[in-house]
């Protein structure tokens, strides 16, 4: 078992080292039904400690006798760039598939799931869904409505139908196909178990890009102002704005951390403005990312930049500790910035 120091890229190549010697093992008891608790070793811590405690599922297709293991961020980019991660590191192992996020169901499965809460039953078929096409977003406002609703408060009805939104269309689905959500009864709606279909010819009809949403980015700006770390910030682009804008917004701190003793780290480096000596500073600054982004070579991802009044920002995340920010700075001294950037956490 890995120990707590491991950098979340040493765990991750742990659990490929590990898996192949198990999988049999564990393809024997999914088969047969029994219980993970019957196997000679806790299955749970293990596989816990060597994918930084991101929530994981088995699946099985009795058909084609095909198991799935799929390691998920469950809805959080910040955490989903880590079961990416772990995905980009597999294996080919026999009778096996795996997956960095939860896959929409088969229909067959869609329409017996049934979530029970407090006693009322919420089912797939009964539940209605209001569509309202957003050209300008790409994406699709929705209405939902269950007789079972009524009574239910509304924080425990989102979490009811985000859990049957992603059985019908994935994870990564509900992230990047859906924009507004309410609860409403509507006429014209459609049977959950039609949505997905629906989708898929609306984005073909529409040509619109499916994209996965850890390559989704979202501006920002910013009032320039000083006593804390990026306080000078003007503008920027993330595609992990629960890290970024938190941090800015309670002034240089950031009070949750979703990847907090996963192995992996977020950092940004601080660039002095003035050294980037070019007509076209941005131009520099995206010349710095890429070479950043070679070197790291996996080990870790630009995920954003900003502007400021007196510095240039890069956001990464990295996955191999002291390896990734040696990188990192080789990166920056290869652009003759010795002495003009700092390397810092977002904490």
């Amino acid at each position: 078992m890995m120990t707590g120091n491991a950098t979340f890229r040493e765990q991750v190549l742990e659990f490929w080292s590990w898996f192949p010697r198990v999988a049999p093992l564990l393809a024997e008891h999914i088969e047969s039904g029994a219980g993970l608790e019957t196997l000679p070793f806790n299955f749970a811590d293990e596989i816990r400690s060597k994918i930084g405690g991101l929530a994981w599922m088995f699946g099985f297709n009795k058909a084609i006798s095909r198991f799935s293991l799929t390691v998920t961020g469950e809805g959080q980019k910040a955490r989903q760039l880590l079961s990416q991660f772990w995905l980009s590191q597999a294996i080919e192992i026999p009778d096996w598939e795996f997956y960095c996020a939860r896959q929409p169901s088969p229909p067959e499965s869609l329409a017996s799931l049934e979530i029970d809460i407090g006693g009322n039953t919420v089912d797939a078929e009964s539940l209605m869904i209001f569509t309202e096409v957003d050209d300008k977003a790409n994406a699709v406002n929705i209405k939902a409505w269950h007789p079972a609703f009524e009574p239910i408060p509304e924080d425990a009805r989102f979490q009811i139908l985000f859990l049957m939104l992603d059985e019908a269309l994935g994870e990564y689905g509900t992230q990047t196909k859906l924009g507004e959500i309410q609860f409403s009864e509507e006429q014209d709606s459609i049977p959950l178990a039609r949505l997905q279909d629906y989708l898929k010819n609306l984005w073909l009809n529409k040509g619109w890009e499916e994209i996965s949403p850890l390559e989704s980015y979202a501006g920002y700006r910013a009032d320039s102002t000083v006593g804390f770390e990026r306080a000078d910030t003007v503008a920027g682009h993330t595609c992990v704005p629960q890290i970024v804008l938190p941090f800015l917004e309670s002034k240089g701190c950031l009070d949750e951390n979703p990847i907090e003793n996963s192995g992996a780290e977020f950092l940004f480096v601080q660039i002095k403005g003035d050294a980037l000596k070019s007509d076209d500073p941005l131009s520099n600054r995206n010349q710095i990312e890429e070479e950043i982004a070679r070197r790291l070579s996996g080990a870790g991802y630009v995920v954003g930049a900003a502007t400021g009044a007196e510095n240039m920002y890069i956001d990464l995340i990295i996955f191999d500790g002291e390896r990734s920010k040696a990188a990192i700075e080789e990166a920056l001294l290869t652009h003759h910035l010795d002495g003009q950037f700092e390397l810092k956490p977002f904490a």
